[in-house]
Parts: C-alpha cells; structure tokens; sequence
C-alpha cells in the first residue's frame, strides 16, 4: 500500500457552482504520488456531488487516491472535517473549503516545508478572490510562540485552517475535541495549535484563493445561529487562554476580541439581547473595548439605556462581518 504522505480533506455542502473548480485544483496538484482526496458530502441538498464524480473521470490515475464519504444527514463543517479526518491516513492534512481553489504545488510546498524543518505547522499566506478582482494578503508571522498567540487574538495573523498544513498526529490530540459549530470554528483549532505545537514554520508564498463571491458561504451570513456559534468558539478559547499560566499581554488581546464579539449584541438586530448581554463574560471592563463607538454602546448598556440603545441600531448586516 502506498504511504500517504499528505491527506486533503473537504468538506461538501451547496457548492454547486464552486465545486469543479475545487476539484481540478486538487487533482491537478504536482504532487502526484503519496497523496490522499477525502471530499465528505455533509448530506449537501444540490448537485455538488454529480459534479465533483463527473469531474473526477477526467483524472482516472487519481482514482485511487479519492475516497467520498457521505454523512446521512448534515452536521455541519467542523464535523464533517473530524469525519474526513478520522479516515484520513497521511501524515500531515491539509483542510480546503469546497467553494475556493489552490496554487497547482501547494500541497508538495506545505508537505517539503513541514519535513525539512520538522514542524508540526506550517502557515502560508493566501488571495482574497472578489468579483472581477484580486486581494493578496500577506500576513504578519512571528517565531516565538507567544506572539503568535497573541497576533492570532489580535488578526495580525489569520486563524483560518486551510492556511496550514498539520502533522496528523499532533492534530488530533486536540482538534477533534474542539467545538461542533459552523462559525468561528477555525480560530479554537488554530489557537490550539500554535500553543501546543513544538515547531511552526511559515511560507510567504499565496497559496489559497478564498473565494470571497459565494453570498451563501458562512461568513456572509449573520443569523442568530451564526453568532451563537461564534459565542461557543470564544467561551471555548476563554476557558483554553485562562488555564494557561497568566500572561497580561495574552489576556488583554483576548479580552478585546471577547468584547468585541459581545458588544455585536449591541450593534445588530437579529442579535439584540440585553439580558445576554448583562451576563456573558461580565469581567470585562469598559477599556476592552476596541474603539470609542463600542465604548459609548457599553457605557449606556451599563445605564440601562436600553430605550436610547434600540434607536441607535443599525442593521450593518451588509458586507463581511468576521466574528
């Protein structure tokens, strides 16, 4: 049997439109041997899965190398990587998004890079893909751990899991006990990783195209659901950061961020709750706050201003809203 070197997971669900080109750039990687596909079709209600298989017959010498599994009824995408990983047998893996695409050698560049420093993570860079044009984020990347940890809390470095490449071994000690959402579930996993890793190493090259145009992807949606899960994946990260020794420079970004996620309870409509408001993560102080305007909803949420607060809502529902 041939070792796997490198297992690809990704889950499926309403990718239609997106998925053939997924596929052909994973089938298309230069990397041709020691190489697993795992596609998990999350019980995706439209033709994804047609699509991909008719596409898959255009790479017979990677038939061996594809494995579908289907879940009978959708649990959403941080299980159905579990499930891809669980059947995964390579010794790092790779995590893709079925609406985006990669670079022809991203996964023999992540795999070289992983052996020849020995790392358990190895972070690349990636392209914003918009309508009509093209964004490349290069991100900050700093070797002492600690300030990965704390440029992870403060986005100076990106939580995404397709930016990385883990040693699967490493991986699941910690990442399949994380929490079961579908928003905010990269940033447990990411943090997770970088605080326990022995060794991470970094690729300035762009590898990944994140597909910014699916208006049906995730983080263009902001339902109650959607921030009840982000809710989940910051108490998850609170409980992980304060276990660990206390560390004031950790603790000060880590509450900025939990401010910010809480005070969207200010800011939205479909989100409003004072009364969650009042007793989510009440040891955070008025200076958590990342800018005047969060200051000043804060201070009249504490008044109990509420009458004032509900006038000043504004649907900002439009555009990108990372959690």
């Amino acid at each position: 049997m041939e070792e796997i070197k490198v297992s690809v997971i990704i889950p499926i669900f309403g990718v239609e439109p997106y998925i053939e080109r997924c596929a052909r750039s994973l089938l298309g990687q230069t990397m041709r041997s020691g190489i697993e596909f795992i596609f998990v079709d999350d019980c995706t209600p439209d033709r994804s899965i047609e699509i991909l298989r008719k596409t898959l017959k255009e790479y017979p010498e990677r038939y061996a190398q594809v494995t579908i599994l289907t879940h009978s009824a959708n649990k959403g995408l941080a299980a159905a990587r579990k499930t891809g990983v669980s059947a995964a047998r390579g010794e790092y893996i790779i995590h893709c998004d079925s609406d985006d695409w990669v670079e022809p050698d991203m996964c023999w560049l992540m795999y070289q890079e992983a052996k020849l420093t020995d790392s358990d993570i190895v972070v690349c860079n990636y392209i914003n893909e918009y309508e009509g044009s093209s964004e490349t984020v290069i991100q900050d990347f700093n070797p002492s751990k600690r300030n990965q940890i704390i440029d992870l809390l403060n986005w100076r470095m990106h939580c995404m899991v397709w930016l990385r490449i883990f040693r699967r071994s490493f991986y699941v000690t910690f990442a399949m006990d994380t929490p079961n959402i579908n928003r905010g579930e990269d940033f447990p996993v990411s943090l997770l990783a970088h605080v326990l890793s022995s060794r991470v190493s970094y690729l300035r090259a762009p590898l990944y195209h994140y597909n910014r145009t699916n208006q049906e992807s995730m983080t263009q949606r902001h339902t109650r659901k959607d921030y009840d899960d982000a809710v989940e994946s910051w108490s998850y990260i609170r409980d992980f950061i304060t276990s660990l020794p206390e560390d004031k420079e950790v603790r000060s970004a880590l509450n900025r961020q939990l401010s910010r996620v809480r005070n969207k309870m200010l800011r939205y409509k479909e989100i409003y709750d004072m009364t969650r408001w009042r007793t989510l993560w009440p040891e955070l102080k008025l200076e958590d706050c990342r800018n005047f305007r969060s200051k000043v909803l804060v201070a009249m949420a504490r008044l109990r201003m509420d009458f004032i607060l509900r006038l000043l809502l504004k649907d900002n529902a439009s555009g990108i809203n990372q959690f």
